[in-house]
C-alpha cells in the first residue's frame, strides 16, 4: 500500500507522531511519502513527493488536527482517496485515531476500519471552484465595518443581510464555526446547506436550512469589499456586486475511523469532557 502523509509541520508533536506512524507502516510493508517541505525530518523513513501527485497513492494520513485534514481534503475528494487523521492537536474532531493508539494502524492493511462519506460544498467564483468540508464565510474587511449580502435560491430572492459575516456550512461543519455561532449539531449523514448570519444588524437572525439540491447565489452589496473564507483559509477579496455560487458538490470526502464510535458519543467526548 502507498500512503501519502500530510503533516502540520508547525507542531513538533505532529512531526514526532508522523515518524512513529511511518516506522510502523514501513514495518508492515507500506511505502510512505511526505511533502517536500517536511522531507528533512523524514529522510531515513520516507520518500519526498508533491501533493499534486496524490492520485498515485492508496491512502492519505493527515497528522495534526482538523485543519490538517481540511488541507488535504480537496485533493482527497478529487481523487476519491480515503483520509485518516491522527490527532496531534487539541480537538481533532474529524480525526479517526489518537496519537497514543498508533499501533492500531495495522487495521488499515486489514481493511478493519469505518469509512464515513461526508457531504462537501462546491463554491464557484470568477470561474474558480473550491471545495469546502466545513464552511464558506463571507466576512467584513476591517473591524467596525459590516457587509451587505443578498442571497438567492434558484433565482428566488431569500434574504438580505447586513452583518459582520454570513456563514454557509455543511452538516460536518455544524460542529465547527456554525456551532460557535449557536447553530444546531447535525448528524453528518444528513445532506443540507445551512446559512446563518454572524452579529446581524437585524431583529431576525435565524439559521436557514436548504435542501441538498439548492443552488444558492450570494451577491455582495455596495457597502464594502468582502472577504471569502473557505474552511478557514481566505481565498478572495470580493468586489462590490460580485456573485458566488454555492451548491452541494458531486464529490464526497471519505473520512476513516479505526474505531466505530457513534457520532453523538464523539460529540460528548470532544465537547463535554469529564
Amino acid at each position: 500500500m502507498r500512503i501519502f502523509f500530510v503533516i502540520n509541520n508547525s507542531k513538533l508533536e505532529a512531526i514526532d507522531n508522523a515518524k512513529k506512524a511511518i516506522h510502523i507502516l514501513n514495518a508492515l510493508g507500506c511505502e510512505c511519502a511526505v511533502e517536500r517541505n517536511v522531507f528533512d525530518f523524514f529522510k531515513k523513513c520516507a520518500v519526498a513527493d508533491d501533493i499534486n501527485n496524490i492520485c498515485t497513492y492508496d491512502f492519505i494520513i493527515a497528522v495534526g488536527g482538523d485543519g490538517t485534514i481540511l488541507a488535504a481534503s480537496e485533493h482527497a475528494a478529487k481523487y476519491d482517496i480515503p483520509v485518516l487523521g491522527i490527532n496531534s492537536g487539541h480537538m481533532g474532531f474529524l480525526c479517526g485515531l489518537e496519537r497514543h493508539d498508533l499501533e492500531k494502524l495495522e487495521k488499515i492493511l486489514k481493511n478493519q476500519y469505518n469509512e464515513k462519506k461526508r457531504m462537501l460544498l462546491e463554491v464557484e467564483y470568477n470561474k474558480n471552484k473550491y471545495i469546502a468540508v466545513n464552511d464558506v464565510v463571507f466576512t467584513k474587511p476591517v473591524l467596525g465595518s459590516l457587509i451587505d449580502l443578498k442571497v438567492f435560491e434558484s433565482d428566488n430572492f431569500v434574504i438580505e443581510y447586513r452583518a459582520d459575516s454570513v456563514l454557509f456550512s455543511t452538516p460536518t461543519g455544524s460542529t465547527a464555526y456554525a456551532l460557535a455561532n449557536g447553530g444546531p449539531v447535525a448528524d453528518p449523514n444528513l445532506d443540507f446547506i445551512s446559512m446563518a448570519p454572524i452579529c446581524a444588524h437585524s431583529l431576525a437572525s435565524r439559521t436557514y436550512l436548504f435542501s441538498k439540491n439548492a443552488e444558492l447565489v450570494a451577491k455582495i452589496g455596495n457597502r464594502n469589499k468582502t472577504h471569502m473564507v473557505v474552511d478557514g483559509v481566505e481565498l478572495d477579496l470580493l468586489d462590490k456586486g460580485s456573485e458566488v455560487k454555492i451548491r452541494k458538490s458531486d464529490k464526497k470526502l471519505k473520512l476513516v475511523y479505526l474505531e466505530d464510535i457513534p457520532f453523538f458519543d464523539l460529540v460528548r467526548k470532544k465537547f463535554l469532557p469529564n
